[in-house]
């Protein structure tokens, strides 16, 4: 509940950062380095991932913020290089983003995890610094599923975020029928 009789429709940054750092603290990485975007949901992001290092016995040596300029990427995860101690590092932004930083962030030597945002993005399926990273997020066999439906009856492809949509109008008909 966001307030009373208000509810979030959706994943939150929280629920995605802490169920990958679980995940990763669960296979005996237990220091982090993250990288996070300036803003609320870089502030979201990173104030999950202490909370969820802390839940797991886990610690975060290092975050850095850039501005979601490349050049600015290219600096923070340079920072984040040279600090080193991680054993993962969280990159808290979408899949181009992602891509961009994984190839500076000595990859094959450190697990890249990432969140929701990283979901159904081409990017990080064609970019060789992330194969074998981790993110939570809803199983792509599902969204598929809701694809070819969504095709059938609209006779075009859908955005991922139309999910929330969906469910949102099967939730307020349930509510109203009850």
């Amino acid at each position: 509940a966001a307030t009373r009789s208000v509810y979030v429709m959706g994943n939150l940054p929280s629920q995605s950062v802490s169920r990958s750092v679980a995940y990763a603290a669960g296979n005996g990485i237990k220091s982090f380095a993250a990288l996070v975007p300036l803003g609320e949901y870089g502030q979201r992001a990173s104030s999950a991932l202490m909370s969820a290092a802390k839940a797991n016995g886990a610690s975060v040596v290092a975050m850095e913020s850039y501005d979601r300029s490349n050049a600015s990427l290219a600096a923070a995860a340079r920072k984040t290089t040279e600090r080193g101690g991680y054993g993962a590092v969280l990159i808290a932004d979408g899949g181009r983003m992602a891509s961009t930083a994984a190839p500076l962030l000595k990859p094959g030597t450190v697990k890249m995890i990432g969140t929701e945002l990283w979901s159904g993005e081409k990017a990080i399926t064609t970019t060789k610094a992330l194969d074998g990273a981790w993110f939570s997020a809803v199983a792509d066999t599902r969204f598929g599923q809701f694809s070819d439906s969504y095709r059938k009856r609209f006779g075009t492809n859908p955005y991922r975020i139309a999910t929330l949509g969906y469910d949102a109008v099967l939730l307020s008909l349930r509510v109203a029928r009850e």
